[in-house]
């Protein structure tokens, strides 16, 4: 009488071994290629929302100032704007101050201080994030301070992305004088 045996054999279970291992090695080389393509893109987007944010807030605050208001502080790490309005409703005359500068957790902020008849407030916004140590450069572009570069370098996920802004300035400050 013959017996049936089943199951499989010693050679069977290590190449099917052998080929769990490899699927398992090749789905997880897929993973981190696309994790690392996922930061990639995420360095990129980052860096581009902060330029979008800084054209949008930096342009408005600049075209509101005289060139001459404009100060880059020592190194060019940071900037300083400001200019003056005239408020008909309440006879008075407000001052606006924007800074820009980067702190040590890595991010561009922006403050704006209004003030009002000696009373003043003031808003911090977030620009960008993940900012390399010393990545926020404003310099002046021309002799005349009529255009400001900026330069901004961004870290994320291992992808360095650096950015380049030239903002043209008005020649002369625009808003209402005071009387």
């Amino acid at each position: 009488m013959r017996r049936e045996e089943s199951g499989f054999t010693l050679i069977e279970l290590v190449v099917g071994m052998l080929l769990s291992v490899l699927l398992l090695w090749l789905l997880s080389s897929a993973f981190v290629v696309g994790g690392k393509a996922v930061d990639a893109a995420q360095s990129r987007y980052s860096a581009a929302h902060a330029t979008f944010l800084l054209d949008a807030y930096l342009d408005a605050d600049l075209q509101g100032a005289a060139p001459a208001n404009v100060l880059i502080g020592t190194g060019g790490g940071s900037l300083a704007a400001t200019w003056y309005a005239y408020d008909p409703a309440t006879v008075s005359r407000v001052t606006y101050q924007a800074q820009y500068a980067e702190d040590a957790s890595g991010h561009l902020l922006r403050q704006l201080t209004t003030a009002v008849n000696g009373v003043s407030q003031s808003t911090v916004t977030t620009l960008a994030w993940n900012v390399v140590p010393g990545g926020v450069q404003f310099a002046w572009g021309n002799a005349q301070h009529s255009l400001l570069n900026l330069s901004l370098t961004t870290q994320l996920g291992g992808v360095t992305t650096r950015q380049q802004l030239q903002i043209p300035l008005l020649a002369q400050q625009k808003g209402v004088p005071w009387p």
